[in-house]
């Protein structure tokens, strides 16, 4: 299951809405324009229109990707095959358009060729390098959250539990209310015990 998370600091959840907005469409946008110099074709109007139709598709495309899910930055295979997926789609709506119109035959198939092959493991390098980016700022200690649950059961211990096992969700899980005693509960190990629940309002 996805766990969503929310950045504290608003300068870091800016930066990452801005980085996942055109980290993607920009590495296909250079390719591009690479794959130009590389053949000595120039980059002319047709060119800049692909380009431009090419970034578009993938803002709208690639979008769906969630780069502030803490489930992703361990998953990098199944995200590779999902941007290859999508960008397969980018190059059939390309071509589609490109037939609609008749205006296949400006561009250079080397050109589009190896445009088509190199463009996919750029967006997997950039996609792990921006969930590196994501993890290194979701683990920033000025972005942790203080935890605590109130009544201790099977359910709030285990909750307990996977909040402890992922870090990347930044909740420190401080302990527990409850009006029974340690002892009648029988907790131990991690689960620390911190009041009644009449004492919760005044912990918060």
């Amino acid at each position: 299951m996805a766990h969503p998370v929310v950045f504290k600091r608003t300068d870091s959840a800016a930066l990452v809405t801005f980085l996942q907005a055109v980290t993607l469409p920009a590495l296909i946008a250079v390719s591009l324009f690479s794959c130009n110099a590389f053949y000595a074709v120039p980059f002319g109007q047709s060119y800049f229109l692909l380009a431009v139709l090419a970034v578009v598709l993938s803002a709208l495309v690639l979008k769906p990707l969630d780069y502030l899910n803490t489930d992703l930055a361990s998953a990098r295979v199944p995200v590779a095959v999902s941007i290859v997926l999508r960008w397969l789609l980018i190059l059939g709506i390309l071509l589609a358009l490109g037939y609609a119109v008749k205006s296949s035959a400006v561009f250079s198939r080397r050109v589009i060729l190896t445009w088509a092959f190199v463009t996919p493991p750029l967006l997997v390098l950039g996609s792990v390098g921006l969930q590196a980016i994501v993890r290194r700022l979701l683990l920033d200690p000025s972005n942790l959250r203080k935890v605590v649950f109130a009544g201790v059961n099977d359910t709030s211990l285990s909750l307990a539990g996977k909040l402890r096992s992922n870090p990347g969700l930044c909740m420190s899980v401080a302990g527990f209310f409850d009006d029974r005693s340690a002892e009648r509960l029988g907790i131990h190990g991690d689960a620390r015990l911190l009041g009644t629940l009449r004492e919760l309002t005044h912990f918060v």
